[in-house]
């Protein structure tokens, strides 16, 4: 019986998941590609360390390793563990989260709406300065996630909706 080998061309190792090897397998689930150049760990390193207390081991998701993960699922984070998590990704505190929430009337800054998921608006930052915009449903985030924040592009976007109104 032979075994499969990696569906990436010039990877020969054997497959671990859904055709992949456990590299590429890791990079499309990390990265949403199989050739991203980034690994996995440089990912982790840039990512940090688990949220828990005391605990120094990579995140594996929603910003806990994978054995706090692991013990979390089915469990609602607590309101101290999101204080954490929202400090630790955007330097703001789950009040500070509230007073931009009330500020806002509890809709979005973009489409003036609630976030249709049914979970809490995203907090919109910049990626270079990393300072606090506003609060987005999880629509308007992505949408303007998938322009790169580029202004001039976003224009071209809506001048082209306008030409085929």
């Amino acid at each position: 019986m032979s075994k499969e080998i990696c569906e990436v061309s010039n990877c020969s190792l054997p497959v671990n998941c859904n055709g992949l090897c456990k590299g590429h397998y890791d990079k499309l689930r990390y990265f949403g590609n199989t050739e991203s150049g980034a690994s996995v760990g440089s990912r982790m390193k840039r990512l940090g360390s688990c949220l828990v207390i005391g605990c120094e081991k990579p995140i594996r998701s929603l910003g806990l390793c994978s054995g706090h993960y692991k013990k979390s699922r089915g469990e609602r984070p607590t309101k101290e563990a999101r204080n954490r998590a929202m400090i630790k990704m955007y330097g703001i505190s789950m009040d500070e989260y509230d007073t931009l929430l009330i500020n806002q009337e509890g809709v979005c800054a973009i489409c003036h709406g609630l976030c249709k998921s049914g979970r809490r608006l995203h907090v919109d930052h910049c990626h270079k300065t990393g300072k606090v915009r506003q609060l987005l449903c999880d629509r308007c985030n992505r949408g303007i996630g998938v322009f790169n924040d580029n202004i001039s592009l976003m224009v071209s976007a809506v001048e082209y909706l306008k030409k085929w109104r």
